[in-house]
């Protein structure tokens, strides 16, 4: 499952149990993970063999 699925089902909990903790506090991390790694692949630069 990619992050983009995780990400509409952690929502899609969300929504679902909107009290709930544990819908929101993985879905947070995720995307701080994902914006991480797109921040390094960013400041990686061009990949040459």
């Amino acid at each position: 499952m990619c992050a983009a699925h995780l990400l509409r089902d952690l929502e899609d909990r969300a929504g679902t149990y909107p009290g709930a903790l544990w819908p929101r506090r993985p879905r947070t991390a995720l995307r701080g993970l994902v914006h991480t790694a797109g921040d390094l692949w960013t400041s990686a630069g061009p990949v040459t063999a």
